[in-house]
């Protein structure tokens, strides 16, 4: 419903001063007030409209807009790192002008570095720089086997354990891992200062699936959402029933040591864990809370790495079709009206890779293109395109050399951001020779956990691009300061706002543990050409009891069990 003209309602001009107002206001209260005869609803709208014309910020979205109140797109543009994405898009004649120079930089002096120390001592965790007595009663003071809780669940609970792969001589080998889902036993008491946690819903990542392992049995997961069983003795901060994240420290736990979230029951500790706001609750489902963590990444990638970045920019992508990270960074993108440029790499499709210097045309001129996918492959390629478009994505290409070429024909500024979230061995290499040199600003951040594979990257054409190498670990990010936790619950519940408002969607695909196949989960999961993100979720404690009373758990799940509902993100209530 269109804003009434309030300067006409008051009877001022657009630019009409403070002052101007509030003297054309008396006089029309004292002609139409109630109380003389006017007519109620008049006289309140009257009063809407000095509210308004009176509030600077007000004012300033009514003159923009002809609206009095901001939408959700709105209300997240104007989060988003401080605001600086709220605006108009930026014509391409002033491209050249919104290029910051290393020169630029120099001329700035030493004050940055000291500006950037001192926020560090600000926002610096201080309660790790202190012994308090409840460190030294963990320590010394007493016996911890006095102080545990006997846990209350009797039995076992369903464990997803992941296996490295192996070749006929038992010789490790590159690819997803070897994983069944089987009963076992848990710890029949949580120490004093242990949590234990029972899991609702797991994402299954590329961490969980091309986990480096150097044993079998080993239980998966690094994230997770779910609520408090029990608490030890000494545990102050969490209460039973309290839902929480699971999102450990990466100094404690890692890909070869998970922590192990893929199981009904999880003992951790409280630095493990986050807290789940009752806002966040109220809006979302626990497989819609355990994906937070990849929606957070990224929000912080577009906000800390595409700080000058404007409306309108472009920004290069090579995952944005894999699993709930791309379809959040596509999203977040159109919310900013960024341009993402996707590179639509399908497993099967012809290899064409650009060899060479860096800002070379015979690096990609020469890549043999005359190579043409199997039908197969290119209807993968056309409805993943179709969809990434739909999505907000600019273009898509099937390899870098596409993207080259295209810019080429149509006389396109290369990108100044590349966010590499398949992270293999080359995926790197073929983005930096799609970005701008490195005196303009140029970044590639890989985020992406891969395949385990090594990064390689040709040190002269390092040298040539002259661009900024960076890595990003949501979890490292998290725990790297106290201010950061709050950062990040914060960004969540402008998510939920945005979904609320069905700005925001991921689409979804569960798996029960205990039911459902774990092999086709992974395998799914592992599947470049699927966009869905798989969620696994785990049986109740009462159907755990009653599967061990039947002697039905000990076995792993069936094979020809069908997956659950494919809910989409936004639809989950």
């Amino acid at each position: 419903m269109a804003e009434p003209d309030y300067y006409a309602l008051i009877g001022v001009e657009k630019h009409a001063t403070l002052h101007e107002i509030r003297a054309k206001f008396r006089q029309k209260v004292l002609a139409e007030h109630p109380d003389k005869g006017g007519d109620p609803k008049a006289f309140q709208l009257l009063n809407k409209a000095y509210n308004v014309l009176t509030d600077q910020s007000k004012r300033e979205l009514y003159d923009a807009t002809g609206r009095t109140e901001r939408s959700a797109e709105e209300e997240f543009a104007m989060g988003f790192g401080g605001g600086r994405m709220h605006q108009k898009e930026r014509p391409k004649e002033a491209d050249a002008a919104a290029v910051v120079n290393i020169q630029d930089r120099i001329a700035k002096g030493p004050n940055e570095h000291e500006d950037g120390f001192a926020e560090w001592m600000r926002q610096r965790d201080e309660s790790e720089m202190v012994m308090t007595d409840k460190d030294f009663m963990k320590t010394a003071l007493f016996n911890a086997a006095e102080m545990s809780s006997k846990v209350n669940h009797q039995g076992p609970v369903q464990h997803v354990l992941g296996s490295p792969k192996t070749d006929a001589y038992g010789q490790q080998m590159p690819g997803p891992v070897q994983v069944q889902a089987k009963p076992r036993p848990i710890k029949k008491a949580i120490d004093h200062d242990e949590i234990l946690v029972r899991m609702l819903a797991v994402p299954l990542d590329d961490a969980m699936v091309y986990a480096e392992l150097n044993k079998g049995g080993v239980c998966l997961g690094m994230t997770g959402v779910g609520r408090i069983e029990q608490v030890g003795s000494h545990v102050e901060a969490f209460r039973q029933e309290d839902c929480v994240l699971v999102l450990p420290k990466p100094t404690k736990f890692s890909t070869q040591r998970p922590i192990g979230t893929a199981r009904t029951l999880l003992v951790c500790h409280e630095d493990d864990i986050l807290h789940i706001s009752p806002t966040i609750l109220e809006e979302l489902t626990p497989e819609q809370i355990c994906l937070a963590p990849t929606i957070v990444c990224a929000y912080i990638l577009l906000e800390s790495y595409g700080a000058k970045l404007k409306p309108g920019d472009s920004i290069l992508l090579n995952a944005a079709h894999m699993s709930a990270a791309g379809s959040a960074l596509l999203q977040l993108c159109k919310l900013l009206k960024l341009k993402p440029l996707c590179i639509l790499d399908l497993p099967g499709a012809p290899k064409n890779r650009i060899k060479g210097e860096y800002g070379s045309k015979t690096a990609w001129q020469e890549a043999d293109s005359r190579a043409v996918s199997p039908p197969s492959v290119r209807q993968h390629y056309e409805r993943i395109s179709e969809w990434l478009v739909s999505m907000g994505a600019e273009e898509v290409f099937p390899d870098a050399v596409a993207m080259l070429k295209w810019r080429d024909r149509n006389q396109r500024m290369l990108p100044k951001l590349a966010l590499d979230g398949i992270s293999t061995r080359e995926s790197a290499e073929q983005l930096i020779h799609c970005l701008q040199p490195g005196d303009k600003d140029s970044q590639c951040v890989v985020y992406g956990y891969g395949a385990a594979q090594p990064v390689e990257i040709h040190p002269p054409l390092l040298a040539a691009w002259g661009g900024t190498l960076l890595g990003f670990s949501l979890n490292r990010w998290v725990h790297s300061l106290s201010a950061n936790v709050k950062k990040f619950m914060s960004v969540t519940e402008n998510i939920t706002k945005l979904i609320r408002a069905n700005k925001f969607s991921l689409d979804t695909v569960l798996y029960k543990v205990g039911e459902d196949a774990v092999t086709d989960a992974f395998a799914r999961a592992a599947d470049a050409s699927d966009s869905s993100q798989v969620v696994l979720i785990f049986p109740t404690l009462k159907e755990e009891l009653q599967n061990n009373g039947n002697g039905s758990g000990a076995a792993a799940a069936p094979a020809a069990a069908a997956p659950a509902s494919q809910p989409r993100y936004m639809q989950q209530r």
